[in-house]
C-alpha cells in the first residue's frame, strides 16, 4: 500500500507490502451423466465450468470408496482441454502414462478399465467444457463404484478434486459386444429472448439394440436463474429403435417485461369509499337519518373517490408501480441442455449447445 499527502508528497515511498492474495481460477463441476446405473461399459458425459475460461484438465474417477483420494486401483480418466490428449492413471494411482489422442483407434488400459480414443472427446462452449469418456471395465472391477470429478486450472492447481457425483455399478461383460445406443444433437441459436428454437435429437442403435428409449432434458448451468431457458421433448418422448430414430427438443426463452401491479392509490381510495358507503348503510336504521340527509353524504363519498382517481369500483387498469423492477428475460449468453436417453440400465447423454443472442 502507499499514500501521498494533499501537496503531492509521498508518505510511503516505496510502497509497503502488507500481505498477499492468491488469484485462482474458478473451475467447478456442473453435471455428470449417468450419475447412477450399471453395465460393463459406458460413455460418461461430464460438464465443467469456469467463468475465467482457464480450464486445463478435467478428470473423472470411478473408485471403490470415498476415502480413496489417490485413486489407487481405480479408473481415473483425464482430458486436457487445451489439446486432444487423454490419459488413464496407473494401478497405484500415482501417475499417468503416455497419452493417446482423442478420436484415435488406440486405447489405454490398467487393471480396472480401458479408455478408448474413439468416443472420448471434449468440446468447449462458452465457459463450459463438455467431456465424453468412453470406457469399458475389467471383470475384476465388478461392483458399485463412486463417481468423482476433478478439475485443474492453467496454473496446474487443482481447484476441486474427489467431488462425489453419484455411483455406477460395474457388471460382468456378456459374450460379444453388449447392445446399446448413442445420442447426437444439433446446436441451437435463438435470435432474441422470448423466441424458441428446436434441436433434432437422433438416437442410434449399436450392437443390435432394439427397444424403447425414454428421453428427458435439463438445462445445465453453473448459475441457476429463474430467467434461464426451459426445455421440453416435444415429440416423441419415447422412441423405438431398430437402427435410428429422431425426436424434437424445444428450447423456450422468456422475453423481458416490466413488473406491474395495481396502483396503491386506487386501492386505498376504493377501500375508503367502500367503507363510507358501508357505514352509511349500516347506521341508517339506528340513526333514523332521512334520505334528504343521506343523499348528500353518498354524493360526497362518490365525488371524493373520483377526486382521488378511484374511477369506477370495478376498475381493473394495471399500472407500472414506478419501482423500476423488471424481469429482464433470458440473458444473452451460452447455455447447455443435457438430453438423456434411458432404457433399463442403459443410459446415454448428449449436450446441446444453446446460444441466446
Amino acid at each position: 500500500m502507499s499514500a501521498d499527502g494533499k501537496e503531492g508528497t509521498y508518505d510511503t515511498d516505496p510502497p509497503t507490502e502488507v500481505g498477499t492474495y492468491n488469484v485462482t481460477a474458478s473451475v467447478s463441476s456442473v453435471f455428470v451423466s449417468p450419475s447412477s446405473g450399471s453395465g460393463p461399459e459406458q460413455t460418461f458425459t461430464a460438464i465443467y465450468s469456469d467463468a475465467t475460461s482457464q480450464i486445463q484438465s478435467v478428470l473423472l474417477n470411478l473408485k471403490n470408496s470415498g476415502n480413496n483420494t489417490v485413486a489407487a486401483n481405480a479408473c481415473k480418466l483425464r482430458y486436457d482441454s487445451g489439446s486432444t490428449d487423454i490419459f488413464l492413471v496407473n494401478d497405484a494411482g500415482t501417475s499417468y502414462g503416455s497419452p493417446i489422442t482423442s478420436g484415435s483407434p488406440a486405447a489405454l488400459s490398467n487393471s480396472q478399465c480401458t479408455l478408448f480414443g474413439i468416443g472420448t472427446y471434449a468440446t468447449t462452449f462458452g465457459n463450459e467444457v463438455i467431456a465424453y469418456f468412453r470406457v469399458a471395465f475389467s471383470p475384476e472391477f465388478v461392483g458399485t463404484k463412486e463417481i468423482t470429478l476433478g478439475g485443474v486450472d492453467q496454473t496446474g492447481v487443482s481447484t476441486f478434486s474427489n467431488l462425489s457425483r453419484g455411483t455406477f455399478t460395474v457388471t460382468a461383460s456378456p459374450l460379444g459386444a453388449p447392445p446399446t445406443f448413442t445420442l447426437t444433437s444439433t446446436p441451437v441459436t435463438i435470435a432474441a429472448a422470448g423466441a424458441s428454437a428446436n434441436s433434432t435429437i437422433t438416437v442410434f442403435s449399436n450392437g443390435g439394440f432394439n427397444g424403447s428409449v425414454a428421453l428427458t432434458c435439463a438445462v445445465i448451468s453453473a448459475e441457476e436463474s429463474a430467467s434461464q431457458p426451459t426445455c421440453q421433448i416435444a415429440a416423441p418422448g419415447t422412441v423405438w429403435l431398430g437402427t435410428a430414430a429422431t425426436a424434437t427438443l424445444v428450447i423456450n426463452t422468456t422475453a423481458a417485461r416490466a413488473s406491474t401491479s395495481r396502483s396503491p392509490v386506487k386501492k386505498l381510495c376504493v377501500f375508503y369509499s367502500s367503507i363510507t358507503v358501508a357505514v352509511l348503510a349500516f347506521f341508517r336504521p339506528r340513526m333514523r337519518w332521512k334520505w334528504q340527509t343521506l343523499l348528500p353524504l353518498l354524493t360526497f363519498a362518490i365525488i371524493s373517490g373520483s377526486a382521488f382517481g378511484c374511477g369506477s369500483m370495478d376498475n381493473s387498469v394495471i399500472e407500472n408501480t414506478g419501482s423500476g423492477a423488471t424481469n429482464s428475460g433470458a440473458t444473452a449468453k451460452d447455455y447447455i441442455v443435457a438430453v438423456t436417453g434411458t432404457s433399463g440400465s442403459i443410459t446415454a447423454t448428449t449436450a446441446v449447445s444453446v446460444t441466446v443472442k
